[in-house]
């Protein structure tokens, strides 16, 4: 992320707090055929924000490494799993769940989108949608997961988080190669 968007320094965060829930486990670490997994969280602003103001949002960044043909097969189950939850609730309120491919990212790439109702802190609807986005992205033999959050149950950033992705998938690809 360039450092005019960084809220505050990343830092390293479990890989199971790190991966993104919807309706069960669908991002979960992919079994056996990982050899190395690393997570870390990045605070974002928008650009001109002063410093006092509220970040805009969290990306989680979860990185596998698999052997043989496992980092494939996880993309195929995530797939799988993402399909099968068309809707989860989530604070009392139902979120729905959308996944397309996301072309020129990586081997493959998987653009998963969460629409909810908007509420307050208290959990009250305000009217309107909030939406975030996880993108799953093959390389190789290793597979980022990448999960933006807006702050404090706000919208995510589209825009910020395609330029995450593509540059993490660009920095994989030169480190797998």
């Amino acid at each position: 992320m360039p450092s005019e968007l960084r809220k505050s320094p990343r830092r390293a965060t479990p890989v199971e707090e790190a991966l993104p829930k919807l309706c069960g486990n669908e991002f979960g670490t992919g079994g056996r055929q990982v050899t190395a997994s690393a997570a870390m969280t990045l605070t974002y602003k928008t650009a001109g924000d002063t410093e006092g103001h509220v970040p805009g949002g969290l990306i989680h960044q979860t990185i596998f490494t698999f052997d043989g043909d496992g980092a494939t097969a996880y993309m195929a189950r995530v797939r799988t799993a993402v399909e099968a939850c068309p809707s989860y609730t989530q604070l009392e309120n139902s979120t729905t769940v959308k996944s397309q491919i996301l072309p020129g990212v990586g081997d493959e790439a998987l653009l998963v989108t969460r629409t909810w109702p908007n509420a307050n802190l208290n959990g009250t609807r305000t009217g309107g949608n909030g939406s975030s986005q996880i993108v799953v992205a093959r390389v190789d033999t290793a597979v980022t997961v990448f999960d933006d959050q807006g702050w404090e149950g706000t919208s995510g950033n589209p825009t910020i988080m395609d330029r995450v992705v593509r540059d993490g998938a660009k920095t994989l690809d030169a480190w797998q190669r």
